[in-house]
């Protein structure tokens, strides 16, 4: 599924630079894919 695909990539991309798991506390859209 593309779209799930692009959504890992951002997620993953976001997880990078930040460097930590608190971006899971933000409840972005495009989290709600998982």
């Amino acid at each position: 599924m593309f779209v799930l695909h692009k959504c890992y990539e951002l997620f993953f991309d976001v997880l990078k630079e930040i460097k930590t798991l608190k971006c899971l506390e933000i409840q972005h859209p495009f989290y709600k894919c998982f």
